[in-house]
């Protein structure tokens, strides 16, 4: 995502251009489900791109794991959730 940020404005245009498009609901689902997540008031419902924050990567493990904040590998895997 950070090393392809072109590609990632690229495929935000087109799920944007999806919902803009001037065809029924059960024949655009991207535009469907859009309209849904407007109605819960979600600010950028075109929006498909899900992932941590530009220079966020992975799980937070590492962070874990470097700091030393973890005393079992159970505590390790609560760290996914």
């Amino acid at each position: 995502r950070d090393s392809f940020a072109n590609v990632v404005d690229l495929l935000d245009d087109m799920f944007e251009r999806c919902v803009a498009v001037d065809e029924p609901l059960e024949m655009n689902f991207i535009k469907k489900h859009a309209q849904e997540l407007e109605l819960d008031g979600v600010e950028r419902p075109a929006a498909r791109l899900f992932s941590n924050p530009p220079g966020d990567y992975g799980s937070m493990v590492n962070e874990v794991v470097g700091s030393g904040d973890w005393s079992e590998e159970e505590s390790l895997g609560e760290t996914w959730k």
